[in-house]
């Protein structure tokens, strides 16, 4: 369990995948402060927000993940897109994916010479690696949703999986799902095990 602490919020917050926590501010100004405050938290900056695991503080960068924006959620910004290619190439290191990558990667070497055989003077190659083969591929998470709701499910799902997110802090989630959404939503996330703020 993760406990948030400010000292302008009377008690401490105890972050758990059951129940998800909505903080509220009806006053312009201090709502303002508390998002200014949590960028600063996530920034590693100093903040009046601090996260505590039992008895000791932690950085909320490293287990959580804070979206500011719900209309920005980007599944293919380059922070995503390279949590993706180290988790394919430890797939790679710990599978048995060798064997094939070797056959494609003479196939590929052959077709290289064969091509460059037709001009008359020297042409030099770098043999590919699995990341290089990726990047030409443009091997990305995909965006299949159709809803904002099931935009943040995927979102959700791509980060548990890619950086092992137990906590997501959201701003104003209430503004654009309604009750029957933020119930699903909140069920997903009780089920993936990730607390929400």
């Amino acid at each position: 369990m993760i406990t948030l602490a400010n000292p302008k919020i009377e008690t401490e917050i105890n972050l758990t995948p059951e129940t998800p926590f909505l903080l509220v501010s009806e006053n312009p100004k201090q709502f303002y402060e508390f998002v200014s405050q949590m960028i600063k938290a996530f920034d590693g900056e100093e903040s009046l927000f601090t996260f505590w695991s039992d008895d000791e503080k932690v950085t909320p960068s490293k287990f959580a993940e804070f979206v500011g924006n719900v209309f920005s959620v980007d599944f293919i910004e380059k922070r995503i897109v390279s949590l993706l290619y180290k988790r394919l190439l430890q797939e790679y290191n710990d599978g048995d994916f060798i064997l094939q990558f070797n056959i494609l990667s003479a196939r590929i070497s052959e077709f290289i010479q064969t091509l460059i055989a037709t001009v008359d003077f020297s042409v030099d190659y770098t043999e590919p690696d699995l990341e290089s083969i990726l990047k030409i591929c443009s091997v990305k998470p995909a965006k299949e949703y159709e809803s904002l709701l099931e935009c943040l499910v995927c979102y959700v799902n791509l980060l548990v999986e890619l950086k092992n997110v137990s906590l997501f802090v959201f701003i104003n989630l209430k503004s654009v799902l309604d009750d029957n959404d933020l119930s699903a939503f909140y069920h997903h996330c009780k089920l993936q095990k990730v607390s929400l703020l």
